[in-house]
């Protein structure tokens, strides 16, 4: 602050005393503001807001020490330096001008150059003093701007990434975030089969930057998870979007499941999260659900790997899932949990207890210690399937009560074969019909089993023979992949036709392939003889029959229909074959 600036205060009962000292100061180039006593002193304080004040400590009435208070007061946050004007040498009186406030002595006489030298340091301290407390406001201001900004940012991330349908009474989860934003992500959603999708995922970090890349991750898994696509298509779909969007070092660790009922089985991946752990009821083992990917985000789409793994499923099996916030968590002496003791504590424990038991364990582990990362604890139960089907058909009354009517054709040829599953498109479009969204799961089943007996059995030529054994049924997957990748000619035409209002319907699907057919009624016979055996041949025929589908193979055996009456429409009737 230049001398010109700097007014100060100066508080002296003795005239000739104030005026010596007024003209010194003037003389340097301060601006002088004068009092007498110490109630003149406060209200020129007050209104004149100096930069120093010059206080005499003996003065009658009101001593220095007493207006020293309440000038310090009056200061609030502004520091304003108070040298106190004495004569006094002893100790204890000196000190007690300091408690009141004051930060140095000028003894009398007063030297001019002595006078000089304290005002300009204490002058600077006040200037550095009030660039700190402006700099505290800018921060406390950019603070509050942030917060509000990470508010909002809060409420715009809770309704893409949302839990879905985590709240299903199997299912048991626990999130921590370390800060506002959870770096963890923990996805579920119900698929149009019936199935569950879950996927639990941990981005590097933790907070705003961590949890950026939840956004992109948890609208791709819904939309896909709704309209039907496969585990690896997902996968493979979350892994491009987060290499693409990304920077370099921020990826995901995650582990992807599909429970499906109808298959009663588990699908699963897994790159880079901790290995969960699932019981079986029927022989009481602990499945590791090993990691051998690396995280998403990482590869380029051309080198992901997105093969899954599969467990079959018994309803009452456990799985429990938990990010690296679990085993990261230290005591006090900053010792990790980790995984020996983890999966000591699995193995001691009853699988109903898991969950609790783990977090018990790990919370009078840490106590108060450091969290590292966000924590995530995630179990499902596997429940019978019946828990899994979609809602009751009179929840989907609601539509037009006028009669609508469509049909829908399109073919595929060998380029779209092997890149396109026509499914989860088919699907979307018939869940536009209100009243057929709560048969999602039967239909998904119909369609699905339908087109790969027109790809597989027609245009591939494979025997479904090969798949009465688990061996086999490894195998005629490997010969399916490698004879659709040399297809060169062929193709399957679906055709669609709708008619319906909201009280029901009527939906035809057709399907036909190029391939030379096959004898319906000697295959008939054969899927009857194998009724009741745990052979995978025939089991999807088997299964549409029990699902009421009605369906019509024409000869030469390369084209089917399946006739679906919904509501108060006629009842399907049982498989059929066309003579002609």
């Amino acid at each position: 602050m230049s001398r010109q600036k700097a007014r100060i205060l100066v508080v002296e009962d003795s005239r000739a005393d104030r005026m010596l000292l007024t003209a010194l100061l003037r003389r340097q180039g301060y601006s002088v503001i004068e009092a007498a006593d110490g109630p003149a002193a406060i209200a020129q304080f007050e209104a004149a807001r100096p930069d120093l004040v010059l206080l005499d400590v003996i003065m009658p009435g009101m001593d220095g020490i007493e207006v020293a208070r309440v000038i310090c007061d009056a200061a609030r946050r502004r520091f304003v330096p108070i040298i106190f004007l004495t004569a006094l040498q002893e100790p204890a009186a000196l000190a007690r001008c300091l408690d009141a406030g004051g930060v140095d002595f000028l003894t009398k006489p007063y030297h001019d150059i002595i006078l000089k030298a304290k005002l300009g340091v204490f002058l600077r301290m006040a200037e550095m003093q009030r660039q700190l407390q402006r700099q505290r406001d800018e921060i406390a201001r950019h603070n509050e701007r942030l917060l509000q900004e990470q508010e909002v940012a809060k409420v715009v991330y809770d309704k893409v990434a949302h839990h879905g349908d985590l709240d299903l009474p199997h299912i048991r989860y626990l999130q921590s975030p370390l800060a506002l934003f959870n770096g963890d992500v923990l996805l579920a959603a119900r698929g149009p089969t019936g199935n569950l999708l879950v996927l639990l995922g941990d981005f590097t970090g933790h907070g705003l930057a961590a949890a950026i890349g939840a956004m992109p991750l948890a609208q791709t898994f819904y939309a896909m998870a709704e309209k039907g696509f496969r585990l690896r298509d997902i996968i493979r779909e979350l892994n491009l979007k987060l290499h693409a969007v990304l920077p370099p070092g921020v990826f995901c660790c995650a582990t992807a499941i599909d429970f499906d009922s109808n298959e009663s089985a588990l699908h699963y991946w897994s790159g880079g999260l901790p290995e969960g752990v699932m019981y079986r009821v029927a022989d009481g083992a602990r499945l590791r659900l090993r990691s051998r990917h690396l995280p998403l985000g990482i590869r380029p789409p051309e080198q992901f790997d997105d093969r899954c793994e599969r467990i079959v499923l018994t309803p009452g099996d456990r799985l429990l899932l938990w990010s690296d916030g679990i085993l990261e968590a230290a005591n006090a002496a900053g010792e990790r949990y980790g995984e020996a003791r983890l999966l000591a504590l699995i193995g001691q424990e009853a699988p109903l207890s898991w969950f609790d038991a783990l977090l018990r364990d790990v919370e009078a582990f840490a106590g108060t210690g450091d969290r590292g990362d966000d924590v995530s604890l995630l179990e499902i139960t596997v429940p019978d399937p019946r828990e899994l089907e979609p809602a009751l058909v009179a929840a989907a009354r609601g539509g037009s009560a006028e009669p609508q009517q469509w049909q829908l054709s399109f073919t595929l040829l060998p380029a779209s074969l092997r890149s396109l599953n026509p499914l989860p498109l088919l699907l979307h479009i018939l869940m536009e019909v209100p009243g057929l969204r709560p048969y999602s799961s039967r239909l998904f089943t119909a369609l699905s089993e339908l087109y790969a007996n027109a790809l597989e059995h027609g245009l591939l030529r494979l025997d479904s023979s090969l798949k009465s054994t688990g061996a086999g049924f490894s195998q005629y997957y490997a010969e399916r992949d490698r004879r659709l990748a040399q297809l060169e000619e062929g193709s399957v035409v679906l055709q669609l036709a709708y008619e319906g209002d909201c009280r029901g319907g009527l939906l035809e699907v057709e399907l036909q392939d190029s391939g030379a057919g096959f004898d319906a009624i000697t295959t008939r016979h054969r899927i009857t003889a194998l009724a009741g055996s745990t052979a995978y041949a025939g089991r999807g025929i088997r299964l549409l029959e029990r699902l009421g589908f009605e369906l019509t193979y024409f000869p030469p055996g390369n084209r089917v229909r399946l006739r679906f009456p919904w509501g108060e429409w006629p009842a399907p009737f049982t498989t059929r074959t066309e003579s002609n």
